[in-house]
């Protein structure tokens, strides 16, 4: 729920963003920022209200007014030099989001998978405002996708916000690190060591958790209740949030490099740590079933079942000690696409039902994932020979 103040501070500049030129403004409160097109149709542009509102919320009405008017004037202008690779490079930074995320408004944006389920994205960072960059974009400044990611983090690495030398924290402490719309707290996460040098300050392994693009970073050590405790409130936010990013945690490996903190299966944290993976994948299987149930374009080069295909559902389940796990359906004479799950159950005509892990389908069946889809469906044909069904049988468990 947003905040009356703010958004009545939002409907203003709104309002004088539209007198400005800008269309196909959204307010979103979350963020506390208005998404919008400049004038001559460029869209993706984010304008973040957090610094203007705190330096001019309480201004009298006049100089607010004025300021407002100022503010938006700027948001309006394009620079005719932003096409210069030159003049963009300093700027660029480096952002996690959601898959979801990928396409705003009919514009393809760049992305590259930071690990599954969530996304690196780069936008253009303004004083007052920041744009996604897309996938056309490289190009026309004549450089590589990988050199604009690159610049990105080779940027938000010069500008981190590094421990310093004589700072130690005690073990067990709780680092927060809230965004205010200018620190790039989650991005530090693509900066090479800077989580693994954060380890050093509280003298233990980090552990980082990122629930959404306006929470900033919480990082604590690997301490399994402390752990836990975070995992559960990383979710609260995340499952509240419109703009999530993850509800994992995350940590680093023995290279220093970012990983999602895993446990082995029978460590007191590994149902937790299930529970977040399973409600991050079911969160964004979910959206993407919805977006390709409503309009998914296959080549006419696919095979014609695939047209006719269903798009499997990944479903949650809660065993007897509350701990989850996922299961999708293949059912006889259907062409599936299906979803990474923990299970698949296996459905003939007679809907006798068979359980079996997924990778054992996968590897008797010679499943492989739809090279255009992300997050990762795998092809089912309609169906199966008999001496599969009867090896996907013998396998079968109980989830």
């Amino acid at each position: 729920m947003g905040d009356a103040a703010r958004d009545r501070f939002a409907r203003q500049v709104a309002i004088a963003l539209r007198v400005a030129g800008g269309t196909d403004i959204e307010y979103d409160a979350d963020e506390f920022c208005l998404r919008y097109t400049k004038p001559g149709g460029a869209g993706g542009w984010i304008a973040n209200l957090h610094n203007l509102y705190h330096e001019w919320g309480s201004a009298k009405q006049a100089e607010q007014g004025a300021e407002i008017r100022r503010f938006a004037d700027a948001l309006a202008t394009t620079p005719e030099s932003l096409t210069a690779w030159e003049m963009v490079a300093d700027r660029l930074r480096p952002v996690l989001n959601s898959p979801q995320l990928a396409e705003y408004e009919g514009i393809r944006l760049l992305v590259r998978e930071f690990h599954l389920f969530v996304n690196e994205m780069v936008v253009i960072d303004h004083p007052k405002q920041m744009q996604y960059v897309h996938v056309d974009q490289p190009a026309e400044w004549g450089v590589s996708a990988d050199e604009v990611f690159a610049r990105a983090r080779e940027n938000i690495a010069t500008r981190a916000n590094w421990p310093r030398p004589d700072e130690k924290f005690e073990r067990k402490a709780i680092l927060r690190m809230p965004e205010t719309g200018s620190d790039y707290w989650v991005s530090h996460l693509l900066v090479d060591g800077w989580l693994a040098a954060m380890g050093e300050k509280i003298g233990g392994r980090p552990v980082a958790f990122t629930p959404h693009r306006s929470s900033g970073l919480t990082i604590v050590d690997d301490d399994p209740d402390t752990v836990k405790a975070l995992l559960e409130h990383t979710e609260k936010e995340y499952l509240e949030s419109a703009r999530y990013v993850s509800p994992l945690a995350y940590t680093i490996d023995d290279a220093g490099r970012v990983v999602p903190f895993a446990v082995p299966r029978g460590d007191p944290l590994w149902n937790a740590v299930h529970r977040s993976e399973t409600l991050l994948a079911s969160k964004e299987y979910d959206a993407q079933k919805a977006e390709l149930d409503d309009d998914f374009d296959i080549d006419e080069d696919e095979p014609d079942g695939y047209v006719r295909g269903y798009f499997g559902g990944y479903q949650v389940g809660t065993r007897d000690d509350g701990s989850v796990f996922s299961v999708s359906t293949w059912g006889e004479g259907v062409w599936t696409l299906l979803p990474k799950t923990d299970f698949v159950a296996v459905i003939n005509e007679a809907h006798d039902t068979s359980v079996v892990p997924f990778e054992t389908v996968v590897d008797t069946i010679g499943l492989v994932p739809h090279p255009k889809l992300y997050p990762p469906r795998y092809r089912t044909p309609q169906w199966m020979s008999d001496q599969q069904l009867a090896t996907l049988r013998a396998q079968a468990v109980e989830p």
